[in-house]
């Protein structure tokens, strides 16, 4: 790409929350504490998740409240082309380098806010490390388990 990326996009950064520590106690720990401490608790209940025993609210936003990025739909290729079959997209989304760029990973994702007001989760897919260019572009698929 020539030139400078128009930078029209945004989104927002979460990340595992198992990753981050809060007084040297992982979040699965305060969880289970949490659990422990309750009185009322009841296993018949229903229990935030997608029904498949997966926990939806495991990520935590990090960074400013919202980055300027270009998110491009890929298009053409094998691998492209079928995961449209699966119902899977594959974009790049490219952000300006900065302190908070260049520590984020594959166990981050990016919550692209949408202009009428939604909202697409991004799982990062490969994040390249950080070299000398000004940007720093992540490969990403939407439609994926996170």
């Amino acid at each position: 790409m020539k030139g400078r990326p128009p930078l029209r996009d945004r989104v927002r950064v979460e990340r595992r929350a198992e990753r981050i520590a809060s007084d040297g106690q992982t979040w699965n720990e305060l969880d289970a504490r949490w659990l422990e401490e309750v009185d009322d608790f009841d296993p018949s209940d229903d229990l935030p998740g997608d029904g498949a025993g997966n926990m939806l609210d495991n990520f935590v936003r990090i960074g400013p409240p919202d980055i300027r990025c270009d998110v491009r739909e890929l298009e053409g290729g094998e691998v492209v082309q079928a995961g449209k079959l699966q119902g899977t997209s594959t974009c790049v989304v490219m952000l300006r380098v900065s302190g908070f760029v260049k520590m984020l990973g594959t166990d981050d994702r990016f919550i692209q806010l949408m202009p009428g007001g939604g909202e697409r989760v991004l799982n990062i897919k490969h994040a390249p490390p950080p070299g000398r260019s000004e940007y720093r572009s992540f490969l990403c698929e939407d439609g994926v388990a996170t």
